[in-house]
């Protein structure tokens, strides 16, 4: 507020007073009267930004993680390829059974029927594509127990370190 004495040639003093319009007034009586007003709109601008935020979040995931329907239709070429290749599986395991092969889990085993020498035998499963067993846990051991016949292992006496070694090469 500004206040301006001005005196003429007559000598008639004029005060001026600059005191704000009465819009401003009314405002600041607003605001006066009703403190929280100012609150409420702080509150109101902050949740809009926040909703703004979250429409944009929403979109870039979106876009981010959108998968095309190709894709879904290759999973669906993968599962036909893999129907034929299970057959071909299973008749692959009917073949190894019939010819003696035994499953214990995670393993298959054969065991022949003719008596041989340890290395005549680790002979005949290595021409198989296999090796003599390794045991390596007490399930496995009793797996090999029941079949009540004297069954070869994958174990030797290793002549350059003295020590008992499985056919991989760990040793006992």
């Amino acid at each position: 507020m500004v206040r301006a004495v001005h005196k003429d040639h007559a000598g008639i003093r004029v005060d001026y007073v600059n005191a704000p319009g009465a819009s401003s007034r009314s405002h600041s009586r607003e605001t006066e009267t009703h403190p929280g007003l100012r609150m409420m709109r702080v509150v109101a601008v902050s949740f809009g930004l926040l909703c703004v935020l979250q429409v944009s979040l929403n979109v870039c995931l979106r876009v981010l993680f959108y998968t095309p329907n190709t894709q879904m239709f290759d999973q669906e070429t993968v599962c036909k390829n893999v129907t034929p290749r299970e057959d071909k599986l299973r008749k692959l395991t009917d073949v190894y059974f019939k010819e003696g092969w035994v499953y214990f889990h995670p393993s298959v085993y054969f065991i022949s029927s003719t008596t041989k020498t340890w290395q005549e035998s680790r002979k005949d499963c290595l021409q198989r594509q296999a090796d003599l067993v390794i045991i390596d846990t007490k399930e496995e051991q009793d797996f090999t127990r029941q079949f009540h016949k004297l069954t070869w292992i994958g174990l030797y006496n290793n002549t350059v370190t003295g020590e008992w070694t499985w056919v991989d090469g760990t040793p006992l």
